[in-house]
Order: C-alpha cells, then structure tokens, then sequence
C-alpha cells in the first residue's frame, strides 16, 4: 500500500471545506466530528510540511485553540502556514 502523501495545495483545499462547514455553525457550537477534523488536519499539515520553528509554533497555538474549543480560530492560526507554503 502506498503512504498517501498531500501537498499544500491540498492541505487548503481541506481547510477550505473545514472552514465552510464551521461557518454553517453559531460560535461555540460545532459538532465534536467537525472539531476532530480539524485537530486531524493540524495533525496532517505538521506531518506532510515539516515545518520550521515558527511553523511549530504557530501549529502548537492551532492546536490549542482547537482543543480549547475553538476550532475557527484554530483554523485561522493554520491558515498562516498553509497560505505561507503556498506562495
């Protein structure tokens, strides 16, 4: 079997599709699968991009806000690095 492995642009087109679906949701009440998903996609994009020291960083307040309860605003920390890769 081959390992599955995503680039940037596809790690944005998921952030794209997470991001619509939280919007579709008040603040503060998403669907624990949504707020999985997006811990999953943090979890991808520190694997697939090896990311510097200031992407770890940012990542580690990503997945936090995530965690936290607040996985829009852990989006938007995720975004920083993904549109980053992208230029």
């Amino acid at each position: 079997m081959q390992p599955f492995y995503q680039n940037a642009s596809q790690l944005a087109a998921r952030y794209t599709v997470l991001i619509n679906e939280l919007n579709r949701y008040p603040s503060g009440n998403y669907p624990t699968v949504l707020c999985l998903d997006v811990l999953h996609l943090i979890h991808d994009t520190n694997q697939w991009l090896a990311p510097d020291r200031h992407e770890c960083v940012i990542l580690d307040a990503a997945r936090t806000l995530a965690e936290g309860g607040d996985p829009k605003r852990g989006l938007f920390e995720l975004h920083k690095v993904i549109s980053a890769r992208l230029r």
